[in-house]
């Protein structure tokens, strides 16, 4: 029996690991939490590329040195786990800030930033990456030694799958194993639940916690959409497949009987295992979860306001040798700019705006403001400009000779300069 998603699974597979990488260009700041995720989704999606290659017709072991079942283990448990770093730090984040004493609602942007800036300072910082790093990755990994224990065979094989985890289903494995996923599921739903609470109860004084923190809005609503979508699949999905387990589970023998024949292999043929409803369903789910986890992650990250300027700047790059030149008409962006320590005027209707140097980045210009921000002798080191630009012209052959006229300012927000974190 021929498999009949081939060859459209390895194409989707390797196309989820090419667009799950794509956002790391532009959330290299990003925290911990998502970069953990985007490695864990891109991985998965590589795995069952190579094993939909390899295996897509027969069930032979012809790779017995590729038979990575560990890490498809550890996969199981490190995209839930790396969802709860990102909801747990958010939470953190805010809880944190809602802690100070002066209440929130007397307290303007720039205290929040100095409060951070004195309090979360950087051995703080370093503990909460250690945190994150500790949920992403160690769980993971102790998840990999302790499947061990319960492991029949070294791996089976299925035609149109590849390899796969032979884990003995017995009693222990619904705690130490399969019952992980659900866990840690269930642990981002409490922290998801408390922090739409925090949100929904003072969303204004939220908005400028985030925004100290180095989060705009942009930037944090695809973070929490890819952490409540994640809740929401995996909490159904690992509680359907510990049920199919639970009516298929065996007696708990010992040590020596479960690995009795750990060296063998077991290999099944795709009309062997398509006829067994538990088998298929659980195989099918386990392998479209990972394509639905890059579709998710891409989702949320690939269409925001940091993408779509580093596809603008991917596109003028490749355009540049071709002596294109690009015209944009009411272009509507979001740039960052310095502050300069000599002040001019910037009006509400026109802006000063220095010539880049020759080959520099377009969004490199110097702004200069001399309107107070924040209180007393306070100072912001960077600004958040919004602006309508109504005429955006850009001669690619020449860098040095771009440039901007600004018909409009719409806003100017305080941005806080340590967005590491």
């Amino acid at each position: 029996m021929p498999d009949s998603t081939y060859p459209a699974y390895p194409i989707v597979a390797f196309g989820g690991f090419v667009f799950t990488l794509l956002p790391l260009t532009w959330l290299t700041k990003r925290s911990a939490g998502t970069l953990i995720c985007m490695f864990w989704v891109a991985i998965a999606c590589l795995n069952q590329f190579v094993n939909s290659i390899i295996w897509h017709d027969h069930s032979l072991n012809v790779a017995p040195l590729w038979t990575a079942t560990r890490l498809m283990v550890a996969i199981g448990v490190a995209i839930p786990a790396s969802v709860l770093c990102i909801i747990r730090r958010i939470y953190h984040i805010l809880t944190f800030q809602f802690l100070v004493n002066t209440p929130l609602r007397v307290r303007p942007a720039i205290q929040f930033a100095k409060a951070i800036e004195r309090d979360f300072n950087f051995g703080q910082k370093q503990r909460a990456l250690c945190e994150d790093v500790c949920i992403g990755l160690g769980i993971p990994v102790l998840q990999m030694a302790v499947e061990y224990t319960l492991a029949y065979n070294r791996f089976q094989i299925f035609e149109g799958i590849g390899c796969f985890p032979a884990t003995h289903n017995v009693w222990p494995a619904l705690f130490l194993v399969s019952g992980w996923p659900l866990a840690i599921g269930l642990a981002s739903s409490v922290y998801g639940v408390l922090t739409i609470r925090i949100y929904l109860r003072s969303r204004k004084q939220t908005n400028d916690v985030l925004r100290s923190a180095g989060m705009s809005r942009d930037s944090y609503w695809p973070i929490l959409t890819l952490a409540y979508s994640s809740i929401v699949f995996t909490v159904p999905l690992s509680a359907t497949i510990n049920a199919l387990k639970f009516f298929q589970m065996q007696p708990w023998t010992g040590w020596h009987d479960t690995h009795a024949y750990y060296h063998y292999i077991d290999q099944h043929p795709i009309a062997a295992w398509k006829n067994d409803t538990p088998t298929l369903i659980g195989l099918e789910l386990f392998r479209w979860t990972r394509i639905l986890c890059a579709v998710v992650f891409y989702a949320n990250f690939g269409f925001s306001e940091d993408a779509r300027r580093a596809y603008k700047h991917a596109f003028s790059t490749l355009a540049r040798p071709c002596g294109t030149q690009v015209n944009a008409q009411t272009v509507n962006d979001t740039l960052s700019f310095r502050a300069s320590e000599n002040p001019v005027e910037l009006s509400s209707t026109r802006s000063a705006v220095t010539s880049p140097e020759r080959g520099a980045a377009h969004s490199s210009f110097d702004i200069y403001n001399n309107e107070s921000v924040g209180t007393g002798a306070e100072t912001i080191r960077y600004y958040t400009v919004n602006w309508d630009e109504n005429i955006l012209r850009c001669n690619l052959k020449c860098p040095c000779t771009t440039s901007v006229t600004v018909v409009r300012l719409i806003s100017i927000e305080t941005e806080w300069t340590d967005s590491q974190y």
